[in-house]
């Protein structure tokens, strides 16, 4: 049998197919990217309304309480179980009365789910986009006041970009 070498190394050149992991990677850097640029629009926007508005973050009641119990494995032994979900509340007071035409474009965002939205950095068959929001609503005793309740801080760290997110969510309340 007989070897010939390819001169022109044609099966080289074309798209190459990356890797699982490679692939990977590169969802979960421009994920991050995005998400970034995304809490930056959210922080920019809460920031022009502060002016004109007051804005509240509190602590939301937990679903359940935190418990911890005895276990059997062997021996007696404590352990806790996991801690409930601890989501926060944005309220924003008199945003139902804000018309003024340079403030339209703030409001809206802030009630719009697809503005608090942010990649996963998966396939779109495993959910391409989370909400950072679990509800959006006007308060039924102050029409004016949007409450927007943001999800527990453990499931907004595991984002792509998680943790700078979180801190420039905490550095709008700080000062």
């Amino acid at each position: 049998m007989t070897l010939t070498t390819l001169a022109d190394e044609s099966y080289t050149n074309g798209q190459r197919r990356s890797c699982h992991r490679e692939a990977q990677t590169r969802r979960w850097f421009e994920a991050t990217h995005a998400n970034l640029r995304r809490m930056n629009e959210i922080v920019k926007a809460l920031r022009k309304l502060n002016d004109n508005l007051d804005i509240v973050l509190q602590s939301a009641q937990p679903a359940q309480p935190a418990q911890s119990g005895l276990t059997e494995q062997g021996e007696m032994g404590i352990t806790d179980l996991p801690q409930a979900a601890r989501p926060e509340v944005v309220y924003l007071y008199g945003l139902g009365e804000l018309w003024e035409s340079e403030m339209l474009s703030s409001r809206f965002q802030m009630s719009d789910s697809a503005f608090w939205m942010f990649k996963t950095g998966r396939l779109r068959q495993h959910g391409e986009q989370r909400s950072w929001l679990t509800r959006i609503h006007f308060d039924p005793d102050s029409r004016g006041t949007l409450a927007l309740w943001v999800e527990d801080r453990l499931v907004l760290r595991a984002l792509p970009g998680g943790p700078r997110m979180l801190a420039l969510w905490d550095g709008l309340w700080e000062g």
